[in-house]
């Protein structure tokens, strides 16, 4: 039973990243997650750990952790690994989705014409219909471990950087028009070229916060 709850609290940290309730820098404390979850502080403490060795918290004061903000050198490192492992990932998308599957791509890209509240979902599920259609789990763990290490700054990109939506949304219907095309080159291009335009977003609002 310990188990399950920490896995289900671990779960909704996780989507409380994703639509930027929780943001880099936000202190989570063990006592204080028990008493908001009417749980036990053994599934707390598990779930916590949990995203410390995915390296989603990093400590923080008095025996607390904190949602990871990264270096701007750093930063550059782990979205440059990213893009090129989503790269990857696309072309070989591109060579291996069935009809199907790209009929669901490019569903999920035809909701978000209308720009809802929810885009991280969209785009989250954008992503994840790429990883799948690449049908290669090692390196669907390999994107796994990075998407979590980047998760809290690719959520407040949508929050923070106004008309980032509308760049994104307009970079996921190219990606799905080269995997239309099967043209695996060009999918693995704009993937690589999306990721960088999400780090370039990332890097514009950290020097926005260290200059206030």
């Amino acid at each position: 039973m310990s188990k399950r709850s920490a896995d289900i609290l671990y779960n909704a940290l996780i989507e409380r990243i994703m639509c930027g309730d929780l943001r880099s820098g936000d202190v989570l404390s063990e006592v204080a997650l028990a008493a908001e979850s009417g749980l036990s502080r053994t599934p707390v403490r598990e779930a916590l750990q949990r995203l410390r060795r995915e390296n989603v918290l990093g400590p923080g004061p008095r025996r607390t952790l904190v949602v990871r903000n990264m270096a701007r050198s750093d930063l550059r490192v782990l979205f440059e690994a990213l893009g090129e492992v989503e790269g990857i990932c696309a072309k070989l998308a591109t060579q291996r989705m069935s009809e199907g599957d790209i009929c669901a791509l490019e569903r999920i890209v035809t909701e978000g014409d209308d720009f809802p509240e929810n885009f991280n979902d969209i785009n989250a599920r954008f992503h994840a219909a790429l990883h799948a259609g690449a049908r290669n789990p090692v390196l669907q763990d390999v994107l796994r471990d990075l998407q979590l290490r980047s998760l809290p700054l690719r959520a407040m990109q949508f929050r923070l950087k106004e008309g980032r939506v509308q760049t994104s949304q307009d970079e996921h219907r190219q990606i799905a028009e080269a995997i239309r095309d099967r043209d695996a080159g060009r999918a693995e291009r704009l993937m690589v070229m999306h990721v960088a335009a999400t780090l370039q977003v990332v890097l514009e609002i950290d020097l926005a916060w260290a200059e206030q």
